[in-house]
């Protein structure tokens, strides 16, 4: 596999990547990173293949691709074109990530170091739960959602698409945050989150 990127996230999925083939030697390898915008030949010991030009006129569709930054629009474009253009996704789930049976993980989907999951959730394709975020019971994460580190989404909620739910942020049982939306670093959300509103604070307001 590739991933896409060379920022600091990047670092920490070459590790999730790494930790996964280690309990799973179906797991791809990585061969190397992607980048659009480095001079650098080489990134934490691998190289850089090239930019999104050259993966999509000399990379194998053979070679699956993983997503390599936080920023949940930056994903879902990217994962579209590698997508439209051939390329397969894998998703990424660390051993130390806890789930059960009646949880749903879309193509793509990573699942960092310490992730706990309930019962009946379902997560999109390409969503992003990062160290230690908890998510509770029928939950519905839509596609390319990203839950940063140590949030904790609790029973019934659901986020829309594209939507990042900050480090440490909580969301309250039943609530329901629209697409293209970002909850702040801590934030506390008490009540349901239009589309495309950024909020922050204790309980959340928009910014």
């Amino acid at each position: 596999m590739v991933i896409i990127g060379t920022g600091g996230f990047a670092k920490e999925l070459l590790w999730l990547a790494r930790e996964c083939r280690a309990h799973d030697e179906a797991i791809p390898e990585v061969i190397g990173f992607l980048a659009s915008k480095t001079e650098a030949t080489t990134f934490q010991g691998l190289p850089v293949l090239g930019n999104d030009d050259w993966a999509y006129h000399q990379l194998d569709r053979e070679v699956f691709f993983t997503l390599g930054m936080g920023n949940a629009q930056l994903r879902r474009t990217l994962a579209k074109r590698y997508e439209q253009w051939g390329f397969k996704p894998v998703s990424l789930i660390h051993p130390s990530a806890h789930y059960s049976k009646a949880v749903k993980i879309g193509a793509g989907s990573l699942l960092c170091s310490g992730v706990k999951l309930t019962v009946d959730i379902d997560l999109g394709r390409h969503c992003l739960l990062n160290l230690q975020a908890t998510v509770g019971h029928d939950v519905k994460l839509f596609d390319y959602t990203v839950i940063h580190p140590g949030a904790h989404i609790s029973g019934a909620c659901q986020v829309g698409e594209a939507s990042e739910i900050g480090t440490g942020a909580v969301l309250l049982p039943e609530r329901k945050v629209g697409k293209n939306c970002r909850v702040g670093a801590g934030a506390v959300v008490v009540h349901d989150v239009p589309d495309g509103f950024t909020v922050i604070g204790n309980p959340a307001r928009p910014s």
